[in-house]
């Protein structure tokens, strides 16, 4: 028999630690872009993305796009992901 009830348990604690990852990128991409005195908009431009969908967590990203937001920062994907 199959534990639908410790299944869904797993499944919540697992989202949780997604979304605790996707914040903490999130944070990490703000934190850089202030750091380089970069402002959102500019980085739109650089990147062709709404950065503000991102940064609020509002859309998720691939590795692509976390590939594209760190080489507009000047770093590289791992260190956005700390």
């Amino acid at each position: 028999m199959v534990n639908f009830a410790g299944a869904m348990t797993k499944a919540k604690i697992q989202k949780r630690k997604n979304t605790a990852i996707i914040s903490k990128v999130n944070l990490n991409i703000k934190k850089r872009r202030e750091k380089l005195d970069i402002p959102q908009m500019e980085l739109d431009a650089k990147t062709g993305l709404k950065m503000y969908k991102y940064e609020s967590g509002e859309k998720d990203m691939t590795l692509t796009t976390l590939g594209i937001i760190a080489d507009a920062l000047k770093t590289e994907p791992h260190i956005l992901l700390r």
